[in-house]
């Protein structure tokens, strides 16, 4: 249920619709463990492998963007999006999107503006040759990542 969409919708979330939802698997947690409210659950949802919200909602959010570059469609979506050797005559190693240029900061809660930051933060994870290869790289490095932001 909170997957539906998310790519979408959670970066134009306010912060306390996040911590919403992260209570929410943090209670989801404790059920399952049957701990008390006041208990530390960070190694209980370690234990789940399971991710917390915010990372959760990147790595589907990064599973998106890996199948948008692969297959290019839907068009709409990719057709945002350009490479920064499109623009300019540089030859790099590792080729960055460009960000799409806006005004107003709003912009910053769009689809568009997050999946081309998202890639540019993970860039060097998207050379994988599989979808499957992907998925497990991006769930080890946000894993790594996540210690200290599940909120109680």
């Amino acid at each position: 249920v909170f997957l539906y969409c998310s790519t979408l919708y959670y970066h134009g979330l306010t912060q306390d619709d996040r911590q919403r939802l992260q209570k929410i698997q943090n209670n989801c947690c404790r059920f399952i463990f049957n701990l008390k409210k006041y208990d530390r659950i960070f190694k209980k949802i370690s234990h789940l492998y399971w991710l917390n919200m915010h990372y959760l909602f990147k790595s589907q959010m990064l599973k998106l963007i890996y199948k948008l570059l692969k297959t290019s469609t839907p068009t709409n979506l990719r057709s945002t999006w350009g490479f920064r050797s499109d623009f300019y005559n540089i030859s790099i190693r590792t080729d960055t999107l460009t960000m799409p240029q806006h005004r107003k900061t709003i912009f910053q809660r769009c689809f568009t503006y997050n999946a081309v930051k998202c890639y540019n933060e993970f860039i060097l994870s998207f050379l994988c040759s599989s979808l499957e290869v992907f998925k497990k790289k991006i769930k080890i490095i946000l894993a790594e990542n996540q210690e200290g932001l599940v909120i109680n």
